[in-house]
C-alpha cells in the first residue's frame, strides 16, 4: 500500500513482474517510541516542525541514543 500526498485514499500497487521488483529497495521505520529498549547500527532522526508537540529533549534523547554506532 502506498500513499501519496494529495491523493484521497492510499493506492495498492501490485508488482507482478522480477523487472518491477528490481526497482524497489525495502526499507523499515519505527517511533520513537517503538525504538525504546531497541538499538540499531543507524539511526535516521528525522525532526520535522510539523510535528513540533513531539519535539521534545526526551523524545529527541530517546531517537539519537539508539544509535550503536552512526546518527544522521
Amino acid at each position: 500500500v502506498v500513499e501519496y500526498p494529495g491523493w484521497p485514499e492510499p493506492e495498492q500497487v501490485e508488482y507482478t513482474t522480477r523487472k518491477q521488483l528490481n526497482n524497489i529497495t525495502l526499507s523499515y521505520a519505527m517511533t520513537c517510541h517503538a525504538a525504546q529498549g531497541s538499538q540499531a547500527d543507524l539511526i535516521a532522526y528525522l525532526a520535522h516542525r510539523s510535528n513540533y508537540g513531539m519535539l521534545t529533549n526526551q523524545n529527541i534523547y530517546v531517537g539519537v541514543s539508539r544509535a550503536k554506532k552512526e546518527c544522521r
